[in-house]
């Protein structure tokens, strides 16, 4: 995949470089970073898509492992944008996840790092307001990737949730970037199936606990 992507830079005419590192090494990722601003002195658009899963439930779960889940994704955002103090930057797209949005069982290292990228990524409009920071909460992909192993799309199906097409991801970023106005957090699935479903009739709200002067807030009903 890495290959047919230089591939297609040269073949629009475009000199591609590539570098493999790793997105947890602050240093490694910093000279990257400093080739770019020596070559270019800029950065149009900063793409973001590192990830990996370890499913399971918090309690079954080692410590070593969320914290690579967990780091991959958020330290490795936070280590490009550190890396590029200074150095003016168009946009920042960043992979998130529905997992992010409406969090998902066995995921919560995956969840929580996703999530913190889109707080992020919404926050940079008042830190560096020169930079369309997006995050896109893609829901699973199907045919490659992460999601499209194992029985993950038999249990997509089952529980009601579209897989997206890979060709649909690059037009949608190109179509967000062109057109869009969005900074902060952006939403990309087809049926949500049960994500959707109401798990509490008060939205998940402790209405017997908001109390003032004897009073439930009319907004936690």
């Amino acid at each position: 995949a890495a290959l047919r992507a230089v591939e297609a830079v040269e073949a629009a005419g475009g000199p591609a470089y590539y570098h493999a590192v790793n997105l947890m090494d602050g240093a490694a990722v910093t000279a990257v970073v400093d080739d770019i601003r020596s070559r270019s002195g800029k950065i149009d658009v900063l793409l973001h898509a590192g990830g990996m899963l370890i499913d399971r439930t918090l309690p079954n779960k080692e410590p070593g492992q969320f914290n690579l889940v967990f780091d991959v994704k958020a330290d490795g955002f936070f280590s490009l944008l550190k890396a590029a103090k200074g150095l003016p930057i168009g946009a920042t797209v960043s992979f998130s996840s529905v997992a992010g949005r409406f969090g998902n069982n066995g995921q919560s290292d995956y969840s929580s790092a996703n999530d913190l990228l889109c707080k992020i990524s919404s926050s940079m409009r008042t830190w560096r307001p020169e930079t369309r920071g997006i995050a896109i909460d893609w829901t699973a992909w199907g045919e490659i990737g992460m999601a499209s192993r194992g029985s993950v799309p038999a249990i997509m199906a089952a529980l009601g949730i579209d897989m997206l097409p890979p060709e649909s991801g690059v037009p949608t970023i190109r179509r967000e970037l062109t057109y869009g106005g969005t900074r902060g957090e952006l939403l990309v699935a087809g049926r949500l199936g049960v994500w959707l479903a109401e798990k509490g009739p008060t939205g998940g709200a402790g209405v017997d606990r908001v109390r003032f002067s004897g009073a439930v807030w009319p907004s936690a009903i």
